[in-house]
């Protein structure tokens, strides 16, 4: 069936990930609505660094990485010691092609929350398998599979 991949116009790539169709309808719609939401909650309170990681993060799934860099370094600098802020900013590094920050940033959100999610094991496997560390890629996802218990739709081959 039809599929539709993620665009980044910084660096002209493609995103690893490929949905269907019947998969992305409802993720596209979703970051359309936290997009209002997330403007909303900087209009209602401008120091709030969570509106600005939202924003954040729809403007990177929209492939907007330059305004994403802007709004999660907004959030970042109002809480600088918000894992889940310095863990987007290293999705977003990786996106825009500076896999090797990015790797860096993400294991500082680690060390900010040594309970972090297992979403953490997922960006920073894919900020490796963008550089190229193919094995560091591996273990890092294969260690969210065990964590999780399956593969999520997202996650790369690395194999």
């Amino acid at each position: 069936g039809q599929r539709v991949s993620f665009f980044f116009k910084e660096t002209g790539t493609t995103g690893i990930y490929t949905l269907s169709l019947h998969e992305a309808l409802p993720i596209l719609e979703i970051v359309d609505e936290t997009l209002d939401l997330g403007m909303r909650a900087q209009e209602l309170d401008a120091t709030d660094p969570q509106g600005y990681w939202e924003m954040a993060v729809v403007r990177m799934w929209r492939g907007d990485l330059d305004r994403a860099a802007a709004e999660i370094e907004r959030a970042i600098a109002l809480e600088p010691n918000l894992a889940v802020a310095h863990a987007i900013r290293g999705n977003i590094l990786g996106y825009a092609g500076r896999s090797a920050e990015a790797v860096e940033i993400l294991q500082t959100a680690m060390r900010l929350d040594p309970q972090y999610p297992d979403l953490y094991l997922h960006i920073l496997g894919h900020s490796h398998l963008l550089a190229g560390n193919y094995e560091a890629a591996a273990e890092n996802l294969t260690r969210r599979i065990r964590q999780i218990g399956r593969a999520h739709v997202c996650t790369p081959v690395t194999s």
